[in-house]
């Protein structure tokens, strides 16, 4: 899987101020917004137009130990759609998705 994951400035703003407001960490944030948006069925295509000028991540920040899990479940969930190149936005758009989606904004 790639090493570095961009997420858009507006996925940056809410991270940071959800950070602030309750302390979680944004790479933990991160992660269950991913979580959510896959778990909802958003689908990444390549003819959607994903920011990616925020907030810079190190895949391990991101997802700490379990890397190799979340690389399998998005594989499970893609198939063979994309290729390495593509990770990091199919990646980005989830995040951005999941905090957006009404259900995380009532979790957070």
């Amino acid at each position: 899987m790639i090493t570095k994951i961009n997420v858009s400035k507006k996925a940056t703003s809410i991270l940071t101020h959800l950070h602030n407001t309750i302390r979680l960490r944004p790479n933990l944030i991160a992660r269950n917004a991913l979580m959510l948006s896959m778990e909802n069925g958003d689908r990444y295509n390549s003819k959607i137009d994903v920011d990616t000028s925020g907030k810079e991540f190190n895949s391990y920040t991101l997802f700490g130990e379990n890397e190799k899990i979340f690389e399998m479940m998005l594989r499970q969930y893609y198939g063979n759609e994309f290729d390495e190149n593509h990770w990091g936005t199919v990646i980005s758009f989830h995040i951005e998705n999941g905090l957006g989606h009404k259900d995380f904004n009532e979790i957070f």
